[in-house]
C-alpha cells in the first residue's frame, strides 16, 4: 500500500500502466513502430499506416477474392497482398516502391510513376479535384474494376475522384487522413455521389497524434455494411 501511495504521489501511475504487457500500445505494435519508424505490428510484420481501428475493420472484411488498388505503396501493400486475390499499387517514391515490390507474395504489382515537385510533398498531396497525371491515372491503365480502392498517397483529392472510374459497383473506398481540412473537397464529392461514410479516429503506427481513416460505401457493398 505504501508503494502504491508513493507511485501515485510521484505521478508515475500512468507511465507504469503504459509499461504493462497488455498495454494496447504494446500489443498493437505502436511501440515497435516507433522504434523502427515503420508501420509494423508487435511481431514486426508490415501493416497499413492507417488508424488501428481501420486496420481491424479491414482485417475482418477483406476476402481472398478481392482485387485492390492502392494509391501509395509500402508496408500496407505487403499486408494487402497476403489477404486478397491481387493488389496493384502506384508509388512515386522509389524506395517505397522497391520495398513493397520485393516483398509481395506474387499476388501484387507496384507501379512506379515519377511526378514533378516531389520535394514539395504537402503541395502535391493537397492538389484539387482536376489534377490528372500519370500517377493519378495509373488506375486506368487496365480495365480492372476493384472491390477496394485505398487512397493514401499524393494528389489525394484528384485520386479519390478518378478512383470512381474503376470502382466496382459493390466497391468501397478507404481514404486516410480525412481529418485534414485539405481533403474535405474529395469527401464532399463522395457524399454528393451517393456514398455513406464510417470514420475510424484514433492512433496509428508511428504517430502520437489522433488521426482518422474513413471508409466510403454504397448499398450492396462488398463489406456488407
Amino acid at each position: 500500500m505504501a508503494a502504491f501511495k508513493l507511485v501515485q504521489f510521484l505521478g508515475l501511475g500512468p507511465a507504469l500502466r503504459l509499461m504493462k504487457p497488455n498495454c494496447m500500445l504494446r500489443t498493437d505494435g505502436w511501440y515497435a513502430s516507433v522504434q523502427k519508424l515503420q508501420a509494423i505490428d508487435a511481431e514486426g510484420m508490415p501493416i497499413p499506416w492507417l488508424t488501428y481501428g481501420a486496420i481491424a475493420f479491414l482485417e475482418e472484411r477483406l476476402k481472398d477474392t478481392f482485387e485492390v488498388f492502392e494509391y501509395g505503396a509500402g508496408n500496407s501493400t505487403i499486408w494487402y497482398s497476403r489477404r486478397v486475390k491481387k493488389i496493384t499499387a502506384v508509388e512515386h517514391v522509389a524506395v517505397w516502391a522497391e520495398i513493397a515490390g520485393r516483398n509481395l507474395n506474387g499476388s501484387g504489382t507496384v507501379l512506379m510513376r515519377e511526378i514533378e515537385g516531389e520535394r514539395d510533398y504537402e503541395k502535391i498531396t493537397y492538389r484539387g479535384l482536376e489534377e490528372r497525371n500519370h500517377y493519378t491515372n495509373a488506375i486506368k491503365e487496365t480495365d480492372t474494376r476493384y472491390q477496394v480502392i485505398v487512397v493514401d498517397g499524393v494528389y489525394r483529392n484528384a485520386c479519390t475522384v478518378i478512383a470512381l472510374e474503376r470502382l466496382a459497383d459493390e466497391g468501397v473506398l478507404v481514404v486516410d487522413n480525412t481529418d485534414y481540412e485539405e481533403f474535405s473537397v474529395a469527401m464532399q464529392f463522395l457524399i454528393e455521389s451517393g456514398f455513406r461514410v464510417i470514420h475510424f479516429p484514433g492512433m496509428a503506427p508511428i504517430t502520437q497524434r489522433r488521426c482518422r481513416t474513413s471508409v466510403f460505401y454504397r448499398d450492396g457493398n462488398c463489406f456488407n455494411i
